[in-house]
């Protein structure tokens, strides 16, 4: 078992013993749209990305968001499971710009897009899913003129930044603008917490981001 950024424990199975039952369009399951809301993510932007994804463990059916990878394998989010469907593979969101966004798993990618939906983003994406394919990455970033990187703000994150920069890329740290939280996504959720507060408390302005 281990923590996911959202403070929830979560289960981990074999990906191999996932079995997808059904796919559907984010709204319908009560349950998937409460979690995503309670890690501060917009459901517009979340709709756009991600599934509603039922999946079958042994003789149990059971539900998350689903992200997919390039390969047309998921990455599986709830409550209280954190997860991945075969094949295991990084994520490149292509629209056509110079410059790209890499992070390392999707509830960052979409925390950076809802702290900046009132100012969209201009680049492309690539979410790695997992430090450990971030090696998969480097010849599609290396098409880039620019790569912003959004590490977590712990070793494996520390490790991702050296291996970007020694392979000669032009990559920016873009972690500076949740410096005082492990991810995005901390942030996100501090910032959603922050905006509920009673308008007569002093409320720092929210950060929408790298300016790109």
């Amino acid at each position: 078992m281990h923590i996911d950024s959202g403070g929830t424990p979560a289960r981990t199975i074999d990906q191999s013993g996932i079995q997808i039952t059904d796919l559907k369009g984010l709204g319908s399951n009560p349950a998937i749209t409460r979690y995503l809301e309670s890690r501060g993510i917009d459901l517009a932007v979340a709709k756009s990305y991600c599934q509603e994804v039922y999946y079958r463990v042994g003789d149990k059916i059971y539900f998350a968001a689903g992200f997919e990878n390039r390969s047309g394998g998921y990455e599986l989010r709830n409550a209280y499971f954190k997860g991945s469907t075969s094949p295991k593979d990084i994520s490149h969101i292509e629209n056509g710009h110079n410059s790209v966004c890499v992070l390392e798993g999707f509830m960052d990618f979409l925390s950076l897009l809802s702290l900046r939906k009132q100012e969209q983003i201009q680049t492309d994406f690539v979410v790695l899913n997992s430090i450990s394919l971030a090696e998969r990455s480097v010849d599609i970033v290396k098409g880039y003129s620019t790569v912003f990187l959004y590490p977590d703000h712990d070793a494996a994150g520390k490790k991702l930044l050296e291996k970007f920069e020694n392979a000669g890329l032009n990559c920016v740290d873009a972690s500076g603008i949740y410096k005082d939280y492990k991810d995005l996504n901390q942030l996100l959720v501090a910032s959603e917490q922050l905006e509920k507060q009673p308008q007569h408390q002093h409320r720092p302005k929210k950060s929408r981001g790298l300016g790109l």
